[in-house]
């Protein structure tokens, strides 16, 4: 069903547990900022526009976040000093749009809520007159300081939510939490002004389900898995989000067609694709922006990032291919090579001991051991040149801006300075000198 909802998402917490000067929706799981997948979630689901509720530190976030956001649709006000979830719907919803029917609440530092949970949120509004209220619900191992969900008598919706610092033992005892909220908007509007401070003058959104419930509005809830609906309150739990959402990464990938030799050794981030048939060996490191064509084989211990890989190439292993570098299909990088910057034609050979940087190499060339372009003049960055078929001897230094075009050949031990023409062998080599019975002189 299509509702037309607002969405707000409490990122103003300072994550004091974390240890940490990074605030805490800042912290990283799979590449990018928690805060990002919940925002990524909620772009995906359709809303009308999304609010974040920020402390003053974080008033740049949207900078921070995927490119993949949509800027135009997200808006921050800052909560300062924080003063609970409640107080911060309350800055929020001065956002509210005229149109919107809903408001989404959910916390900057749950990154793994689906879409499909989203779904389930906006079906549950339909299945009882005068639903007010949708509680996402979790059953985590360890209950903790989450808030407990009270149910009613007859069993047929939530009668209140307690925070974990006020239940009883009984209260305590349940294991249905809290993890986030669907308002109706007139419930949100009307009963948010009215949530009392308690707990050292903290106003807690929780407790807008008394309210309601008492006010006749029906209140319910969808329950989640608890391992997408984890919040981050340790860096223990930082750890156990991250293992989470690798191990979903690698069994999306290898539903996909893509074999993994080892997954719990191969990291991915949030935007990695390999096409079917890629392989991939134990100790790979993904970062962002990597995509891998069909047939291309990682070997173990390479780190891609902002790469772009063609069809049946092989990389690794110990490769290093570094952001702005695209490799066309069936181009080999050995053992030991790094790449930045570079586009690496149909066919082209780089297959140990070598560093490419800010370089364009051409179709079938061939890139001998110990090969370096010397891209960097300490002033700016230079671009080499390799043509078709060009042969670069081992040991070679290619001084850029420097061009060396199609079919030359540079002799090994060389360092070139000046533009090969095509088909030409450029050398430099100094004459061999050898200096009879120099260890006797010596001695």
């Amino acid at each position: 069903m299509s509702l037309r909802i607002f969405c707000v998402i409490l990122a103003a917490g300072k994550g004091t547990r974390l240890r940490s000067s990074l605030p805490k929706v800042l912290h990283l799981i799979g590449g990018i900022p928690l805060l990002g997948y919940c925002v990524l979630s909620v772009q995906k689901f359709g809303v009308d526009k999304t609010t974040l509720v920020v402390s003053p530190d974080l008033c740049d976030v949207v900078t921070q976040l995927p490119k993949e956001v949509e800027a135009s649709h997200l808006s921050c006000v800052v909560q300062d000093p924080p003063r609970g979830t409640g107080e911060a719907l309350l800055c929020a919803l001065k956002e509210i749009p005229d149109t919107a029917q809903w408001v989404l609440v959910l916390y900057g530092d749950t990154p793994l809520v689906t879409v499909e949970m989203l779904q389930a949120l906006a079906r549950k509004t339909a299945e009882r007159p005068k639903t007010g209220v949708v509680i996402l619900a979790t059953r985590p191992q360890e209950a903790g300081s989450y808030a407990r969900l009270i149910e009613t008598s007859d069993r047929c919706g939530i009668a209140a939510i307690i925070e974990a610092e006020e239940a009883n033992e009984t209260e305590l005892s349940l294991d249905l939490c809290n993890a986030g909220v669907l308002l109706h908007r007139d419930v949100a509007l009307a009963l948010t002004p009215h949530i009392k401070p308690r707990l050292g003058r903290e106003i807690f959104l929780t407790d807008i389900v008394a309210l309601a419930h008492a006010e006749g509005w029906h209140c319910t809830y969808v329950e989640g898995l608890a391992e997408d609906l984890r919040g981050a309150n340790t860096r223990a739990d930082l750890a156990v989000l991250e293992k989470t959402f690798q191990q979903k990464a690698h069994l999306n990938a290898l539903e996909r067609g893509v074999t993994l030799i080892d997954p719990a050794t191969v990291y991915f981030s949030y935007d990695t694709y390999l096409e079917p048939d890629v392989t991939v060996f134990p100790h790979v490191f993904f970062a962002k922006g990597v995509h891998v064509g069909s047939g291309s084989c990682i070997g173990p211990f390479c780190v891609l990032e902002g790469v772009s890989v063609g069809r049946n190439a092989v990389i690794g292993p110990f490769a290093r291919l570094r952001p702005g570098t695209t490799l066309e299909d069936s181009v080999r990088i050995g053992n030991f090579v790094e790449v930045k910057n570079a586009h690496v034609a149909k066919g082209a050979k780089i297959n140990h001991l070598s560093y490419i940087g800010d370089a364009s190499l051409g179709k079938s060339c061939n890139i001998g051991a110990g090969t370096i372009t010397c891209n960097y003049d300490g002033v700016r960055k230079n671009k080499t040149t390799i043509g078709d078929g060009a042969f670069i001897g081992s040991n070679t230094a290619l001084v850029a801006p420097v061009c060396v075009a199609k079919d030359a050949i540079i002799g090994a031990g060389s360092t070139i300075t000046h533009d090969i023409p095509e088909g030409s062998l450029g050398i430099t080599r100094a004459d061999l000198k050898i200096v009879p019975e120099f260890y006797k002189r010596k001695k």
